[in-house]
């Protein structure tokens, strides 16, 4: 497989309406940025996808039908069901340990202020015109484990739960009138979205760790158990049928 690290003095476009099927996600496809301070401070790594025909800024997944589990609307977190066997599942957990072992293959040049506090970014990174291939892994002498690195990783993906950040007045698109959000998704809803990866976020905090960026564009149904929702002027129920 190759990869990973690309940095280019072009700008990668950004294309708000190109998604691409799970199905026909490749993840050899994928880059990552060498690391910058976004505005908050915080150190970012970008991804971007790349094939023969384009090159845009994140990685713009449609995901499959997912199964709701429940919604944390304290976290904003929407948690979905999955089986292990599932193409979906198995493309995305191994995009997952891609994400792993690039981290660890190249930690000297992802996560160096983790390494050496005293190391400082340069502002003009993305200047720089770098390619690293992921067939061989550098000569550096490693700090991090593999399992070390693993454990920076807030995963999306574990076990059978496929968790998004999303927030809960997110309009869920159906095929009727009706306004939906996803705080009043109920277990055994199905839905579809389409999420967008964008960086690798280094959280430095008492325990540092890495969180995989994302937002939902879109959400909607493609089959429901009837859904109950609560008006807020009347505190009445009513059924909504998808």
């Amino acid at each position: 497989m190759t990869t990973p690290l690309c940095v280019s003095a072009s700008p990668i476009r950004k294309n708000p309406f190109l998604t691409i099927p799970f199905q026909s996600f490749e993840i050899e496809n994928t880059y990552l940025l060498q690391p910058e301070k976004d505005k908050r401070d915080r150190i970012c790594t970008q991804l971007c996808y790349k094939d023969s025909s384009v090159e845009i800024q994140d990685i713009p997944l449609i995901t499959p039908p997912l199964k709701v589990h429940h919604y944390d609307i304290r976290k904003s977190l929407l948690f979905l069901e999955i089986d292990t066997q599932h193409p979906f599942y198995q493309k995305f957990h191994r995009f997952q340990e891609f994400l792993i072992q690039t981290y660890y293959n190249y930690q000297h040049i992802l996560i160096p202020h983790l390494i050496d506090d005293n190391i400082q970014l340069s502002d003009n990174s993305r200047q720089l015109k770098v390619f690293l291939s992921n067939q061989s892994s550098p000569n550096q002498i490693k700090t991090f484990t593999l399992a070390k690195i693993r454990s920076f990783f807030q995963l999306p993906l574990k076990d059978n739960l496929f968790t998004i950040y999303i927030h809960p007045n997110t309009v869920v698109q159906t095929n009727k009138m009706e306004q939906l959000q996803v705080y009043q998704l109920i277990s055994g809803t199905y839905i579809r979205c389409i999420l967008r990866l964008y960086n690798i976020i280094t959280i430095k905090s008492f325990n540092n760790y890495l969180r995989i960026q994302h937002s939902v564009p879109s959400i909607w149904f493609v089959g429901a158990p009837k859904i109950l929702k609560r008006s807020q002027a009347a505190s009445e129920k009513c059924a909504i049928i998808v």
